[in-house]
């Protein structure tokens, strides 16, 4: 599935997510911060296979191509890394919605 990693997150009042640095938080963003984050029994080989996945989507441009099975370690990492209004967003542009 392609996705677009331009895609900026917004409020539920449609304004853009922003950091406390004031940059507005995008669908690359959140891949790949939610990839490097680790679930306590993580083990290297997944580590590795996170990183590289975290880096394809870290150097394309506007889109990338990933997998259902990449899809789905994503939506795993999802819900340690963010909170119910990033998760749902980012679980529906995985789903193609």
């Amino acid at each position: 599935m392609k996705i677009d990693l331009t895609t900026k997150l917004t409020t539920l009042k449609g304004e853009p997510i922003k950091t406390d640095n004031g940059e507005i938080v995008t669908l690359t963003d959140v891949l790949t911060n939610s990839l490097l984050v680790d679930k306590p029994s993580t083990q290297v080989k997944e580590m590795l296979k996170k990183f590289s996945l975290a880096t394809k989507i870290s150097n394309a441009k506007d889109v990338v191509e990933i997998t259902a099975e990449e899809a789905t370690m994503i939506k795993e990492l999802l819900p340690i890394a963010y909170k119910t209004l990033v998760v749902g967003q980012v679980w529906s542009l995985l789903d193609g919605q």
